[in-house]
């Protein structure tokens, strides 16, 4: 099974929003990701397989020369086969052709597959947003360096 990556559709958001829901327990509303495709268009991109969209991700350039990670999920079903790697490692190639120096994200504190996806891609923990997902629930602000390519894997 091939995957292709690349830039999602209008006609792709009704998908997107049920990869959402399986995969957050604050997912962002339909129309937020509607809003963020009109917004970052470039930007939102979806990995799929000839039938269907396996995960996205929404990427955006802030201060001109900061790419902000803002979402990638992965289907449950096709978890565990690199594609949330793949995801984030495209978006940090067009942060680069975008000339962003750094890219960052928030994190669940308690998602640990996530932070060991973001950490083998070398981000580091640079702070802590309290209760940014709700109350009790805060997030790992991380970074990394887009001109030193140190990823561990």
């Amino acid at each position: 099974m091939e995957i292709k990556i690349n830039k999602a559709k209008q006609e792709d958001l009704e998908e997107i929003y049920n990869i959402e829901l399986q995969s957050f327990s604050t997912p962002y509303p339909y129309m937020l990701l509607r809003s963020l495709m009109i917004l970052f268009g470039e930007l939102f991109i979806v990995a799929r397989d000839e039938e269907n969209i396996a995960g996205y991700a929404i990427g955006a350039i802030r201060h001109r020369y900061m790419g902000h990670v803002i979402s990638i999920a992965v289907k449950p079903e096709y978890r565990n086969r690199g594609i949330g790697k793949s995801l984030l490692r495209t978006l940090e190639t067009y942060f680069r052709s975008m000339n962003a120096l750094y890219s960052y994200l928030e994190v669940d504190t308690s998602n640990s597959i996530a932070l060991n996806l973001y950490r083998k891609a070398s981000y580091l923990v640079m702070g802590t947003h309290k209760d940014y997902y709700g109350k009790g629930k805060h997030a790992f602000v991380m970074i990394k360096n887009l001109h030193h390519n140190l990823d561990l894997e």
